[in-house]
């Protein structure tokens, strides 16, 4: 027979009084070490063990039942690799997988937060994760979940303005894999800002993301959008923008006071575009120029196509302006992440027309160079018409400059000069034409110090058309004719100091250098013309009328060292002073096998030969005429004069070494080094049987008027420094 419910309590009430006493004890032991654990330092040491990757606060908490979690004021952040993240919350209250602990497993449920604020940061440094076990805890949130959203901070990116969320994840500690599983942010009265800067307003934003399962390695930072599935849907009004340009040509952009329109639906698939997509972009957009604001509206549509992302841009001229861009490209693939400036350009084609004024062209220096050794700058209208395939640009697209500042750096020295350019594309090729129709050459360490003031620069400019490379393949020509030299001694920190040094002159030179991608001469000619040029050669003082013909030609790939194809010099009308000559000296200097480093000073070396009036000059360098033999100066007077020898011009000195010089009726040898200003050396002279020596040491001079010549052959070789 059945026994009733009733009866069978009463039968065992007391093992049920037994029961209910032992489960309401162990109750209220889970009640006190629960809520004891959660509200003192206990709770808080055991999951703050490694504050600088994870931790939490919360001012107060409670649980009422295993696995339930109720928090007041909770604080929550965390440090991997290069990013900072924090999230707080007034409170919130969840469940946590009791059963999964034992699997090492650190499981909720959902969990559900009030006023929640989002911040996620960059940081420069980066905390790498800890060795791998072989067993991690592993972290799950089946969803986190609000209805009071009330800011979201990524970088430098703020959206307000109250709204929903909902994230869930996965992740294995130490390292191990990380998987966002589908999660969402709603705002229907959205505010985002970068910075200060309002970007967007009154906007109804939707933003629907998720990760797949993967480790850092295999897509950290940026990357991780080229695995992500997303989709953005966004209507709202989007602040007029007003545009200035810094000085070093950058764009900076603030918030206007007028209002436009911005809306988009994009969906991404494994960090690809899907077909369909659009986004449209209009609004008012002020220009600084001049210390006025030049108004326009500005169009932006992008829509994604079966195989490419299209992109027009177009701001029509306004009443007393030309200024117009009209941008219709195609990108193709329809990939999201690239990186790489290069890649991106190689992506495009299209066309381009445009005529605006910017306040500097600076913005252009990184399609010219990479280290900035040419430059355009100041306020310049530039206009455009381009073709673009594949990056490429081609035959008939074209681009004016009527005025720019050029700058370019050249052997340590600043050419500058206000040009007009024309850019033209044939075939594969770009060429670039620049004229300044004056400049000036200056050195870089003192601008005021001007070598050159000239008209005529001409800059030709040439590369291929793939405008990725176009600064990788560029070749420079610099031409410039009769330019004029105001001061000769600006030339003197080329120069080895008191050793050799103009004194004073003018003068006017050619030139015509051909400079590779980085900015350095590869070949080039440089013909002088000194007027009354005063020069120093050690003790020596010499005026007259200079010319100087080099041509140059770079020996190595990288580098200032040279081969002197062809260096003269010419002087003439030449008076040495304290020199009682009726006539004027003359002289013919050639260097055969020639070198040059390009420094401060410069370093020359070869093998030179001379032709000269006569052989005086090479005496005034060891001794005052009167101190010679009267003989000696009769034949040094005595007819043209040829010579040869080695010349070496370092940092300090000037080094004639192995020099024979010879006319009818006398032949001389010499070493002479000239250093810091001060001539040391050895002098044999020979008039038939006669002969003469001159030791040049410290400045002091002792004849040798007996065995000269066993003496000469005996002495030992010049000094190298």
């Amino acid at each position: 027979m059945p026994v009733s419910a009733n009866a069978w309590c009463q039968a065992h009430r007391r093992s049920l009084r037994r029961t209910g006493f032992a489960a309401l004890a162990l109750y209220t032991l889970y009640l006190l070490a629960a809520n004891v654990f959660l509200n003192s330092a206990l709770g808080s040491n055991v999951i703050n063990r490694k504050p600088e990757r994870y931790h939490a606060q919360w001012s107060w908490a409670m649980s009422l039942y295993p696995g339930h979690i109720y928090a007041r004021d909770i604080v929550m952040g965390g440090h991997a690799r290069k990013t900072v993240w924090t999230v707080r919350s007034p409170s919130a209250h969840g469940r946590i997988q009791l059963l999964p602990l034992l699997r090492k497993s650190l499981s909720f449920g959902t969990i559900r937060a009030r006023d929640v604020r989002v911040d996620v940061r960059g940081s420069d440094r980066d905390l790498r994760p800890p060795p791998r076990v072989k067993a991690p805890w592993r972290l799950h949130f089946d969803a986190i979940t609000t209805d009071t959203l009330r800011e979201v901070r990524f970088g430098e990116f703020i959206a307000d303005g109250g709204g929903e969320a909902s994230f869930a994840l996965d992740k294995e500690l130490r390292g191990g894999p990380f998987e966002l599983l589908p999660s969402s942010v709603r705002m229907p009265r959205a505010r985002v800002r970068y910075r200060d800067e309002v970007l967007l307003e009154q906007a109804k934003l939707e933003l629907e993301f998720a990760l797949p399962r993967h480790l850092r390695t295999q897509a950290e930072g940026a990357a991780k959008v080229g695995i992500a599935d997303a989709r953005l849907r966004l209507d709202g009004q989007a602040p007029s923008l007003d545009f200035s340009q810094a000085a070093d040509g950058a764009f900076k952009m603030r918030r206007g006071r007028d209002a436009g329109r911005v809306s988009a639906d994009l969906a991404i698939e494994r960090g690809a575009l899907v077909p369909g997509g659009h986004l449209h972009w209009s609004t008012p957009v002020g220009v600084a120029a001049g210390g006025a604001v030049r108004r326009y509206r500005a169009q932006l549509d992008l829509d994604v196509l079966a195989d490419a992302i299209g992109l027009r841009m177009r701001v029509p001229p306004q009443p007393g302006s030309e200024d117009r861009i009209d941008a219709n490209l195609r990108a193709s693939g329809r990939r999201v992440l690239e990186t790489d400036l290069h890649a991106l350009l190689r992506r495009l084609s299209g066309s381009i027309d445009l005529r605006w004024h910017f306040t500097t062209l600076r913005w252009l220096d990184p399609m010219l160079s990479d280290s900035g050794w040419l430059r355009l700058d100041g306020d310049a209208d530039l206009i455009a018409a381009l073709q673009l395939r594949d990056g490429v640009l081609q035959s008939g697209s074209r681009v004016d400059v009527p005025r720019a500042a050029l700058q370019a750096d050249v052997f340590d020295n600043v050419i500058a000069g206000d040009a007009h350019a024309q850019a033209r594309v044939d075939g594969d090729t770009t060429t670039v034409n620049l004229v300044a129709d004056r400049f000036d050459i200056a050195p870089r360490a003192d601008r005021r110090a001007v070598y050159v003031r000239g008209e005529d620069l001409r800059v030709d400019l040439v590369s291929d058309g793939d405008l990725a490379r176009f600064k990788d393949h560029l070749k420079a020509r610099f031409r410039f004719a009769d330019a004029r030299i105001p001061d000769l001694r600006n030339y003197n920190r080329n120069l080895p100091g008191d050793s050799l040094r103009f004194l004073g002159g003018s003068g006017r030179i050619d030139g015509d250098l051909a400079i590779d991608a980085a900015g350095e001469v590869g070949s080039g000619m440089l013909r002088l013309r000194g007027e009354r040029a005063a020069l120093q050669l050690g003790v020596s003082r010499l005026t007259g009328d200079l010319r100087l013909d080099t041509r140059l030609r770079r020996v190595q790939k990288t580098g200032r060292h040279y081969a002197l194809d062809g260096f003269a010099i010419g002087l003439d009308n030449v008076r040495v002073t304290g020199s009682e000559d009726a006539a004027p000296w003359w002289a013919r200097f050639d260097l055969d096998r020639g070198t040059l480093d390009w420094q401060q000073p410069f370093r020359v070396g070869g093998d030179a030969r001379l032709r000269m009036r006569d052989a005086s000059v090479l005496l005034s360098l060891f001794a005052e005429r009167s101190a010679f033999p009267k003989w000696i100066g009769r034949m040094i007077d005595e007819g043209e004069a040829q010579a040869t020898g080695t010349l070496r011009v370092d940092q300090h000195a000037v080094v004639l070494d192995r020099l024979h010089a010879s006319n009818a009726r006398i032949d001389v040898d010499a070493r002479l080094r000239i250093a810091d200003g001060r001539p040391n050396g050895d002098l044999y002279a020979r008039w038939g049987l006669l002969g003469l020596g001159v030791e040049l040491r410290g400045g002091q001079r002792r004849l040798h008027l007996t065995n000269a010549k066993a003496w000469y052959d005996a002495q030992p070789p010049l000094p190298v420094r």
